[in-house]
């Protein structure tokens, strides 16, 4: 709670001098908490909605008003023995452990301050409470949370990140309320939560990986509270969700690049965009470094001439250091240094075409992120190592990398064997 990290300045801010040497004097106390309703509505009609409040004293002296529990009970079903709403449905054994919980932290804040040498009244622990219950119900709230999140991380992340990152908050959105869990709080997630969360997707036919990194958000937005002390620990942490099947990698092969590259039946537009793409494969840079290529930053000459291309990764921000090979190097001086990058949209749609006109085969599967992975497959293929292509396309671990590229790494390892007469 905050008031046990800023009780000095809640102390100075609300009592006078005189009344701070009363209240940190230590004497006998004793608090009492009390609930009743109360009908806002005029007529007296038993299905009135009545609300609860709580009135608090210490040693006998009220607070100078009651607190809104902000929990609803029908005219007539409140046990006035118990101070509790009658019947045993669901709705109402939530609405009454809701009470208790607040009958709780009230006097779990009463027994704190005096812990600390501080003799609380009435109006101090409403006070404090109040504010302290505010944050628990806007602050803390799972949306706003997760909002606050995306405010902190804004400029500290790519654009198409925090872009994904608040299409999974509206799905979240959409799900709390379809289950009517809009109010849910930081400190109501939990494993159980998270599986029915993925379940409830997973049954609408969306994919695992989809899933499981909306998920995954979900507990970057909870590590985020464990960091800012708002949770103890992140329960989400050890979680482990499945993974849709590795699709096998799209990549051109070495004879099928030569065909893009010799073709000569490409037009102007044409030509610049499989330049482009060509640039792609002989590099490994996505779209994002493609448009953001820029010679006076990005590219090195070392004293021998060796050229190399060093730029961080529009998605994840990891460095990529890319020597530049003869073919790039091309590509590279046939447009000084200054590439003809066109819309990722519009790239993607005559690259296809010129796949066609090339005689490519599954010409309208060839994106730029195939050019991509076809550097990978390049590299791998002409005996680079595994740990100099990963630094190359610029991936976080190794472990990426031989995720990606499994399969081939199959055929590249049966093809060394071959190669030493093993198999």
């Amino acid at each position: 709670m905050e008031n046990s990290t800023n009780l000095a300045d809640f102390l100075n801010s609300k009592y006078t001098i005189k009344e701070r040497k009363r209240l940190l004097t230590r004497h006998r106390s004793k608090i009492g908490i009390y609930f009743r309703p109360r009908t806002k509505k005029k007529g007296g009609n038993k299905e009135d909605v009545q609300w609860v409040y709580v009135r608090i004293s210490v040693n006998g002296v009220k607070a100078k008003s009651d607190m809104s529990t902000g929990i609803s009970l029908v005219s007539g079903t409140w046990d006035i023995a118990t101070k509790r709403i009658k019947g045993h449905s669901a709705k109402i054994d939530e609405k009454n452990r809701a009470l208790s919980q607040i009958e709780n932290d009230i006097l779990t804040l009463y027994n704190d301050l005096r812990q600390q040498g501080v003799v609380p009244t009435a109006e101090m622990i409403k006070d404090v409470y109040s504010k302290s219950r505010f944050k628990s119900i806007e602050h803390l709230g799972l949306i706003g949370y997760y909002q606050s999140f995306l405010d902190h991380h804004q400029y500290t992340i790519a654009k198409a990140t925090l872009n994904s990152y608040k299409s999974r908050l509206n799905t979240l959105k959409t799900y709390l309320k379809a289950t009517k869990q809009q109010n849910v709080t930081i400190d109501g997630i939990n494993p159980k939560w998270a599986m029915a969360y993925h379940k409830h997707f997973i049954e609408r036919k969306n994919g695992f990986d989809h899933v499981r990194r909306a998920v995954q958000t979900i507990s970057k937005v909870l590590d985020f509270a464990v960091i800012n002390e708002d949770l103890e620990n992140n329960p989400l942490k050890s979680l482990r969700l499945p993974r849709s099947c590795q699709k096998p990698i799209k990549y051109l092969t070495i004879s099928e690049i030569e065909q893009l590259k010799t073709c000569p039946y490409f037009d102007n537009r044409l030509q610049k965009v499989v330049d482009c793409f060509l640039l792609q494969c002989y590099t490994g840079m996505a779209y994002n470094e493609l448009f953001m290529f820029d010679a006076e930053k990005h590219l090195k000459t070392e004293s021998d001439g060796q050229e190399w291309i060093i730029i961080r990764r529009g998605k994840t921000g990891a460095l990529s250091t890319i020597p530049v090979i003869e073919h790039a190097k091309a590509i590279l001086q046939k447009y000084d240094y200054k590439l003809p990058v066109i819309t990722n949209q519009k790239l993607n749609d005559f690259i296809k075409e010129a796949a066609q006109i090339a005689g490519l085969k599954n010409a309208n599967e060839i994106t730029t992120h195939v050019a991509r992975k076809t550097a990978g497959t390049f590299f791998l293929n002409h005996g680079l190592p595994l740990e100099t292509v990963s630094k190359v396309l610029g991936h976080k671990s190794v472990k990426i990398t031989q995720a990606h590229y499994a399969e081939l790494l199959t055929s590249t390892i049966k093809n060394n064997f071959k190669k030493f007469g093993l198999i």
